[in-house]
């Protein structure tokens, strides 16, 4: 499992950024089984990853355009730890960490 992600010229200062900072906090929302956290360091990161996003929804390789049920259109994006973005490796290792420290609490 990653513990840190170099980020490279991508983020402000070369920072190493912790994939699962020290006290973040794990919830289930509204009651349910869905978890949710938030991250204190998301302007680090995101408008480079908004930037990556918006790239790679437009690469077929990576990303899959449908009619959502309400017959919006929607991207489904794939393999983020192959986009070569260090904000997507990231965010996706963050992901990876959610369910596992759920079950440890």
């Amino acid at each position: 499992m990653i513990s840190e992600v170099k980020a490279g010229n991508s983020l402000p200062g070369n920072q190493q950024i912790p994939v699962w900072p020290e006290h973040q906090v794990i919830s289930n929302w509204a009651g349910t089984d869905v978890l949710v956290t938030r991250y204190d360091d998301h302007d680090a990161y995101a408008p480079m990853l908004r930037e990556t996003i918006l790239q790679r929804a437009e690469d077929p390789r990576l990303s899959h355009h449908f009619d959502d049920e309400n017959g919006q259109d929607a991207i489904k994006a794939y393999d983020l730890e192959k986009w070569g973005s260090p904000e997507a490796t990231l965010i996706n290792a963050r992901a990876d960490n959610v369910s596992p420290r759920h079950q440890r609490r």
